[in-house]
């Protein structure tokens, strides 16, 4: 194909390639060839004569003697080494691609009975590009640089030495990446991941989607290693010659063509017939912008082969098949028989770009040019979809083998032009090129379907075409009864072609049927768009365009305001003729102009299609089938959890777990604040690290139920060995992945979509798309057949008519504000941090500009930390939309290293149909958490689903709808309490010492209905144990009703059973507080009457109302309520204490006062014997003595100093 613009009456096409100075061999024969080359320039097919198509717009050049052979002959530095490494890689790379493309394609259109088949051609890309790098490792490491007997090391540079080195340590690594994964596999990167799912439809369908990813990211990484310009030789150029000047060109390059005898190392169009497009020099058009010139000069089908002077023989092996080479003196030519060729292109329309449909002159019509010949279609007046409804037929007689039709059949390119009807001025539109599908069936049956192709001006995309292309070869009968040229009467007699102004409309199945739809688009807002102060988001599908208002204040609000938005227009929306559905994001300045930031495209929608139905037949259907709800599950954050090591000792069907509410608050709050924190921090569970620390139950303790402690449930509820002994009525369920991705939730997104936007197109390999996402689109879509016949009314499955619009009765999106309570139970399979295989965890949580948690909270060396934590906040949406949980790694020295984290988008929580903000249990148990009753939520369902509201004629059913639902279990009644903090408190984990205290509280009777339920105010019972420290024993226990609560005593003397029966009872709700002395007992039985008097205790019990506890909260790690005086007793854990205990005890006896008097005489008697025999007799024998010998008074102090010699010194002396 050949331009009239820049061909004359004669022109020809040459070949040539730059010299490098090098050394030339002494071989007389490659100079004698050399010289016989250039002097007859077998480089140049020389002038022919241009012959005209019908209608002649483009030439050709007759080539009825047959295909000549051009030959070139060049002297260069032998860096073959270089082209064959690289050609190899490419090669892996170009089958990866290839499978990725059909693959691609086949899952794009569903091509397909099941995803295993896209999963085994997958596997089987990624074995062969696994094979193909091992022979390419082995043959750089144990061959030369080329396959022959040469040695290069003479042309061999540092560079190529390093470049080697380097490529070669890629690839092995690439290598080990896929062989490592299984060992002893080699498509282990697919088997792996394909292991991990479960086999269904849809889970294969997600792995397509993750191997379609791996697919590409190994792909790009073979990408990075290839080389630019590696051969170091200068490009091969073809020519075309009008006349003797140069006109247009076109380049290819050496390594494309180069010859080896190891089939891995030839290039890719080495013997292959390849089109390539002549580039003008010089355009009058583009005269000052050459680089932007889109325009082609002409086309040429060419077959290179490229390799040294004495591997010239195998030129003759890359001879396509049903050719023949002959020789004449130094020249060549291939010559083959003819073949009658029926091209058949069918077109119904198109979708242009940049139009303007208000200038009524201007027409636009499709070109098709193959096998030398040109066909149009009429013109039709330019829209942004003209319609043509047209098959055009290109018959010709060719020279051209079968094997090479079925194997290369010739390019087709189309082209797109707009013609003004006035000047009869053409101007491309766009162009592209495709491959036919060939056929030998002249049936019109058999076209292939219409396909969505993309035209392209240069690089700029102009817009799509819907068509399809068939090449038919006449078979031989129907040649022998028809009377066709012959190629050497090809230039006088006319080709059987019709004529222009004949058109064959197009058949009727393949004209996709179009039909009236409506759309109804909810513009909720956008996330995590930073680089917009003005957004707005422009919604196309086909020929609509529907635009969102702009957000004015990005930062302060991000919802679209009146998002709600509905259009009727007409499309082809099909399976087969799925048209792309296009989400443009934009920021909007000053004088309307408008900046691109981001786009997504959908390019099957047909999850957005609805199906309503009638609103006479869904009552139909409502009346004659019953009703299932969606199953609503207790929605609490992902628990992947293991049978733990560390459990509560339980001893006869018997728990105690402490629970320790414990908040973080600053002393400036404390201090200075008396409202409610906005952030919390609450220990759910107690951690138990060492054996002696384990909770042990013994007989005599109350049981309590298991139902009553969350983390019991949880642990029973875990253990795989649990039975009915173990009376755990109340499981929680617990999954093994995340709530989004159970099948049962739709991933929460059943209420709108997300979408993300990229600034630019996306590649598919996930690290580079996430350099282009700039953000996230929520918005509801929603496409459906409009109008309905007259006299019905429309509606969905929910029973929303839909002439006010699928998302009439959706909420409104304005900010609200809800208060969030996170959850965080244990940590499973962390990786390890520290040297020693082990991390110190805690938990970051940030929810907008809030953060919560510290590492003052992390659990030392442990991979499986439990936690035990509550989180409080309150958020507002959409600010606070994104919850991001983040585990780090605590370090006293360093900085402390991320772990994982996970993201949680609480707005789909929150507006989601499955109510994942409490859930709804199974039953209507003490359990339930939910803020509504059953009936309520019942209620509510109705009237979302427009049905009648549910009827309750007994305890025991219900009617919804006119169904009746029963249930013939018993009617359970039990008493609920509902703490703020905890429904137990543990004074020995508190402070060690009894000072015990309470929140507000409310009491209910509740009798249970599987529809229905009562509520009744029973008496407020308080109930009072004293333990045993070290052995949890029961010593006593007082059990009041608050409404008649005895008075206490004012001294403990005055605290007996007697007068508290016959004492003033008071209403502790209406007295508030009170202080006093009331009685301890204890019984072996459960017959009051056996009751024993142990003991008194003192009490201060004081009521507040629920707004008053608020503002004074109290609890573990708060202030205590006012507490008592700590009483004047010693330490009961040390030995000192235990005596005093012992001896307190025995003066309490009946005997005590007789022993001590008994005690006080004996001491009283001894001390005397002892002042009389030594004290008393003594002092008189020396006054005797004395007086005997000295008749003469002496004084005192005479006296006292002879007191001190001893009795047998001698006094005389």
């Amino acid at each position: 194909m050949l331009d009239d613009r820049f061909t004359d009456k004669y022109f020809g096409v040459a070949i040539t390639m730059a010299e490098i100075p090098c050394e030339r061999g002494s071989c007389e024969d490659v100079a004698a060839m050399m010289t016989e080359i250039s002097s007859r320039k077998l480089h140049y097919t020389g002038p022919r004569a241009a012959q005209n198509s019908v209608n002649q717009v483009y030439n050709y050049i007759d080539f009825r003697q047959g295909y000549t052979v051009l030959q070139l002959l060049r002297c260069l530095p032998d860096f073959r080494f270089r082209m064959y490494r690289n050609n190899m890689v490419h090669g892996i790379i170009v089958n990866l691609e290839n499978c990725l493309s059909e693959v691609e394609k086949r899952h794009k259109q569903m091509y397909y009975n099941s995803p295993s088949e896209l999963i085994d051609e997958l596997n089987k890309a990624i074995d062969d590009a696994v094979g193909n790098i091992l022979k390419y490792l082995d043959i750089v490491q144990y061959s030369s640089y080329t396959s022959g007997d040469d040695v290069l090391h003479p042309f061999t540079t540092e560079l190529d030495q390093k470049q080697l080195a380097l490529q070669k340590e890629e690839i092995e690594k690439i290598y080990h990446q896929l062989t490592n994964k299984v060992p002893g596999s080699v498509t282990n990167l697919m088997q792996t991941m394909s292991a991990s799912f479960n086999q269904s439809r849809s889970d294969n369908k997600k792995i397509v989607k993750i191997l379609l990813a791996e697919t590409k990211t190994l792909a790009r990484n073979l990408k990075n290693i290839l080389f630019q310009n590696p051969e170091g030789w200068p490009d091969i150029v073809i020519w075309l010659l009008n006349g003797r000047s140069r006109v247009a060109y076109a380049r290819v390059s050496p390594s494309d063509v180069i010859f080896s005898v190891i089939p891995e190392q030839c290039g890719r169009n080495c013997g292959a017939i390849q089109t390539l497009f002549f580039k003008p020099l010089k355009c009058a058009k583009h005269l000052n912008t050459t680089s932007a010139c889109y325009c082609i000069a002409g086309k040429v089908e060419l077959l290179f082969w490229m390799g040294l002077y004495r591997q010239k023989s195998a030129f003759n092996t890359a001879v396509p098949e049903g050719y023949t080479l002959k020789y004449y003196d130094c020249e060549m030519c291939l010559t083959c028989p003819s073949l009658v060729l029926e091209c058949r292109v069918f077109i119904f329309k198109a979708k242009l770009t940049n139009v303007d449909s208000t200038v009524n002159h201007i027409g636009t019509f499709v070109r098709v040019n193959t096998l030398t010949s040109v066909k149009e279609t009429k013109t039709q007046l330019r829209t942004p979809s003209p319609v043509w409804k047209q098959v055009l037929k290109l018959q010709k007689t060719v020279p051209m083998s079968q094997q090479r039709l079925v194997t290369n059949p010739p390019v087709v390119l189309i082209e797109v032009f707009e013609i003004d009807e006035l000047t009869n001025r053409k101007e491309l539109i766009g162009r592209f090129q495709i491959q036919p599908e060939v056929d030998d069936a002249m049936n019109m049956k058999i076209a292939p379907k219409l396909q969505w192709y993309e035209i392209y001006r240069g690089v700029e995309y102009t817009g799509q075409i819907l068509m399809s292309v068939q090449m038919i070869m006449v078979p031989e009968k129907l040649v022998k009864t028809t009377s066709y040229p012959d190629v050497d009467d090809m230039a006088s007699v006319k080709c059987p072609e019709v004529e222009h102004d004949l058109f064959e409309s197009l058949p009727s199945f393949l004209i996709p049927s179009s039909t009236t739809y409506k759309v109804d688009v909810y513009w909720w807002g956008l996330r995590d768009v930073n680089i917009t102060r003005k957004p707005c988001v422009v919604f196309e599908i086909d020929d609509l365009m529907l635009k969102s208002d702009i957000i004015v204040d990005n930062k302060a609000n991000c919802n679209f305001p009146k998002g709600r938005i509905s259009e009727v227009f007409e499309s082809l929306i099909s399976d087969v003729y799925m048209p792309t559905l296009s989400i443009r994001l934009y920021d909007s300045s000053t004088f309307g102009r408008t900046l691109f930031l981001g786009t997504n495209v959908v390019k099957h929608p047909t999850k957005y299609i609805v199906n309503w139905l009638s609103q006479n037949e869904r009552e139909k259907s409502l009346y004659t089938a019953s009703i299932y709800s969606n199953i609503f599950y207790q929605i609490n954050q992902t628990l992947l959890v293991k049978k733990s090591s560390k459990s509560v000792d339980i001893e006869d069907n018997s728990s105690v777990t402490s629970v320790q509410p414990h908040v973080k608050k600053s002393k400036f709050n404390k201090w200075f604040s008396s409202k409610e924190p906005l952030e919390e921090e609450f220990t759910l569970l107690p951690v138990y690290t060492k054996e002696k620390d384990r909770i042990k139950v013994v007989k005599k303790v109350s049981s309590i139920d298991y139902n009553n402690d969350w983390w019991t449930r949880f642990f029973y509820s875990n253990d795989e060995e649990t039975t009915e002994d173990n009376q755990i009525t109340n499981h929680i369920t617990i999954y093994n992945s995340e709530l989004e991705a159970q099948p049962e939730f739709s991933r929460f997104k059943d209420w709108c979509s997300t979408m993300k936007l990229y600034n630019g197109k996306k590649s598919g390999i996930p690290d580079k798309d996430d350099d282009l996402h700039c953000g996230y689109l929520k918005a509801g879509i929603a496409i459906y057949k409009w109008p309905p016949p007259d006299n019905t009314v429309a509606v969905n499955e929910f029973g929303v008519p839909l002439n006010r619009g699928v998302f009439a009765e959706y909420p409104n999106n304005n900010p609200t504000k809800h208060l969030v309570r996170v959850y965080v139970v244990k940590g499973l399979n962390l990786t390890p941090k520290d040297f020693s295989g082990k991390s110190d965890p805690y938990v970051v949580l940030n929810c907008g500009n809030k953060k919560l948690g510290d590492s003052s909270s992390h659990v030392s060396k442990s991979i499986d930390p439990i936690f035990g934590r509550m989180y409080e906040f309150h958020a507002t949406l959409p600010e606070d939309y994104l919850l991001r949980i983040s585990l780090y790694d605590y370090d006293a020295i360093s900085s402390d290293e991320l772990i994982g984290t996970t993201t949680i988008d609480l707005e789909d929580r929150v507006y989601t149909k499955h109510r994942a903000t409490v859930g709804i249990g199974a039953e209507y148990t003490r359990w339930w958490h939910d803020c509504k009753k059953p009936s309520t939520i019942l209620e509510e369902l109705c009237k979302k689903n427009h049905i009648p509201l549910s009827l309750y004629p007994d305890n025991a059913s219900v009617y919804v709808n006119g169904v009746e639902y029963r249930d013939n279990n018993l009617t359970e009644w039990w008493l609920v309490i509902m703490c703020r903090d905890s429904p137990y408190w543990d004074s020995r984990v508190a402070h060690k010492k009894s000072t015990f205290f309470m929140h507000f509280f409310q009491l209910i009777n509740k009798e249970q209905g599987p529809f229905l339920e009562y509520e009744e105010y029973l008496a407020p019972v308080l109930t009072v144990q004293l333990l045993e420290y070290e052995t949890d024993e029961l010593l006593g226990s007082l059990t009041q009703n608050l409404n008649s609560l005895p008075r206490g005593a004012k001294l403990a003397e005055q605290c007996d059973k007697v007068s508290m029966e016959n004492s003033k009872k008071i209403n502790l709700f209406a007295l508030k507080s009170i202080r006093g002395w009331w009685p301890l007992s204890s019984s072996s039985s459960n017959n009051e009457e056996d009751l024993t008097l142990i003991g008194v205790i003192d009490l201060e019990l004081t009521l507040l109302p629920k707004e008053k506890a608020l503002l004074m909260p109290v609890g573990l790690g708060r202030d205590a309520p006012s507490p008592l005086p700590d009483p004047n007793r010693p330490d009961s854990g040390s030995t000192i204490g235990k005596c005093c205990g012992v001896m307190k005890s025995i003066l309490k006896t009946v005997f005590c006062w007789y022993t001590i008097a008994c005690l006080i005489v004996t001491v009283l008697i001894v001390a005397f014997y002892e002042f009389y025999e030594y004290i008393l007799v003594p002092w008189a024998r020396i006054k005797i003595g004395y007086y005997r010998n000295h008749p003469r008074a002496v004084g005192l102090t005479d006296v006292i100093s002879l007191k001190m010699f001893p009795l047998e010194h001698d006094i005389t002396a």
